[in-house]
């Protein structure tokens, strides 16, 4: 297969790795990449200018980045009449400037979770979007029966320990303090559900039916409360295995703050570069994962995990459900019913063929499906349906 593709990079160290791994996988199937740096933008342009005297098929990059290249009013790619393949691992709430009033007609989102294609959709019907789940890093297997010191590993930041205070968005026509109170105690009884679900529903039960654009501003004043709800779930979760005996090494911001830091079994490591991770995971027999509030979508933490052959643990989404089997290829939990957790821990750090029994499907099934080669190529195939219609 040939082609030729540029990818940008330049933002944070791990977007700069997915990158960098998804160069690698696109060069593998066959094509001419051109890896444009924001960070050297000189050398970068010199670059680009001789890689475009030749005709490319599309410049692909991860939250924006290096979108606005030339100025803060018309992207470079739109200029150049370059298609720009997004893909945005956050919630795309934080980038409705962007989906608002800078996409343009050869741009194309992808999203980690089903339900943010279908808020691109609402907010900009225009706008192209689809589904793209997170994948293992390109990192060899590791030997699942190998000697894993670690009894359980988490790798995730804290933010909100309390309730966060959110600007009035109710301007007179409800109170922002009663939604406030709704979304979060609704979110804690009912977990498996989205903040801007919660938010919608409540509004319409008081007959407030407001178009997207008057949602998406109450949903972006609200993702403090989607921070703070992720981290009560977070602390709880350990804090369930630390009470019932369980050591936890904990790497991430901000728990220095937390009220477990005192607890006997919780080992605070700190902040990690996420490209390190992976060895921690490989020395370790339970990689415990917690979702960023995606509640049909994915994360990498799952698949290095797997590929690291741990055994993964995470809550629920529906992707998740769809793609690994329950006690099989993973646990997965519920975030409405933790008190099962300990009981898992036990069976998979006492019982070695269980383990291995989970490890091993696990891993095979990464390794079989979820790659960034596999993502590469389905990259490729939505292009291939983009560049028909656009």
């Amino acid at each position: 297969m040939n082609g030729r593709i540029i990818t940008i990079k330049g933002a944070l160290d791990v977007l700069d790795f997915f990158t960098d791994c998804l160069t690698d996988a696109f060069r593998r199937i066959g094509f001419e990449v051109y890896v444009y740096d924001i960070r050297n933008s000189d050398s970068s342009n010199a670059g680009l200018i001789k890689f475009i005297n030749k005709p490319v098929d599309f410049a692909i990059a991860y939250n924006n980045i290096g979108f606005f290249i030339t100025n803060n009013k018309r992207c470079l790619w739109d200029i150049l009449d370059i298609h720009y393949i997004n893909i945005i691992v956050d919630a795309p709430v934080y980038y409705t400037e962007i989906l608002k009033n800078h996409v343009f007609p050869k741009s194309f989102f992808l999203c980690v979770d089903r339900e943010h294609t279908d808020f691109i959709e609402r907010l900009r019907p225009d706008v192209p979007s689809a589904f793209l789940p997170h994948c293992a890093w390109n990192y060899a297997p590791v030997q699942i029966d190998k000697d894993r010191p670690t009894d359980i590993i988490y790798a995730g930041s804290i933010t909100m320990n309390n309730i966060p205070n959110i600007p009035d968005v109710g301007m007179g026509e409800f109170s922002t303090i009663d939604l406030i109170d709704y979304t979060c105690h609704e979110l804690i009884t009912n977990p498996n559900q989205t903040t801007e679900h919660v938010i919608e529903q409540w509004l319409t039960s008081h007959n407030l039916n407001y178009d997207i654009n008057r949602l998406t501003d109450i949903f972006l004043k609200f993702t403090p409360i989607t921070k703070f709800i992720t981290t009560h779930f977070r602390k709880h979760q350990i804090e369930i295995l630390l009470n019932n005996g369980f050591k936890v090494n904990v790497y991430g911001e901000n728990w220095a703050d937390s009220e477990l830091i005192d607890h006997a079994n919780f080992i605070y490591h700190g902040r990690i570069s996420p490209t390190h991770i992976f060895d921690k995971m490989a020395n370790s027999k339970i990689i415990l994962n917690s979702m960023p509030w995606f509640k049909s979508g994915s994360h990498e933490r799952i698949f290095n995990g797997m590929l690291a052959g741990g055994v993964v643990f995470s809550d629920y989404s529906s992707y998740i459900n769809e793609t690994f089997v329950n006690e099989q290829d993973m646990i997965i939990y519920d975030l409405k019913n933790l008190d099962p957790l300990p009981e898992f821990a036990e069976k998979i750090l006492f019982d070695k063929d269980y383990f291995n029994y989970i490890a091993t499907n696990g891993q095979n099934k990464v390794l079989t499906n979820h790659m960034f080669l596999n993502r590469a190529i389905e990259i490729l195939d939505y292009f291939s349906i983009i560049k028909e219609i656009r």
